[in-house]
């Protein structure tokens, strides 16, 4: 059976300033474990807005932002079943994803832009984290993902 497929979302305009992008970043790039995996524990999620997604599902990480190139900057699977949090500046609860990143590219292009990804009918425009990808369009996803360079 083909896995789920789900597009999470990272803006970073709405959690850094222009200045601290780029240190933000190479932070993440230090994550990653003698694997080649950016480590997640059971309690470290990405934020989900679909309460279906479940351990195994494939998770690919879409940039959206204005200063950076928009498009397809890592992928994943989800390790941990989802949990509840709350958020910090308003209690609301919201549900996270915690995913082991294999892949990650958060400094310049992205791995798949949106040339390609616009000839694909996927979510590309959703502001949501934990969309699912339409099973076709997961299809074609992984075709590029797959002959990417």
């Amino acid at each position: 059976m083909t896995k789920v497929a789900y597009l999470f979302g990272y803006n970073p305009d709405l959690q850094l300033t222009r200045r601290r992008i780029d240190e933000w970043a190479h932070a993440m790039q230090d994550e990653f474990d003698e694997s080649g995996k950016v480590a997640c524990s059971k309690d470290d999620g990405w934020t989900c807005a679909n309460h279906h997604v479940e351990v195994g599902d494939e998770a690919f990480l879409f940039r959206h932002g204005r200063y950076l190139e928009r498009g397809i900057i890592g992928h994943g699977v989800v390790v941990w079943p989802l949990f509840e949090d709350t958020a910090y500046k308003t209690n609301n609860p919201y549900w996270r994803a915690p995913i082991e990143w294999d892949v990650l590219k958060m400094h310049g292009a992205p791995l798949i832009g949106m040339d390609a990804l616009r000839r694909i009918d996927g979510p590309w425009g959703s502001q949501s984290s934990g969309v699912r990808i339409k099973p076709a369009a997961a299809k074609a996803l992984r075709a590029i993902w797959r002959g990417r360079s």
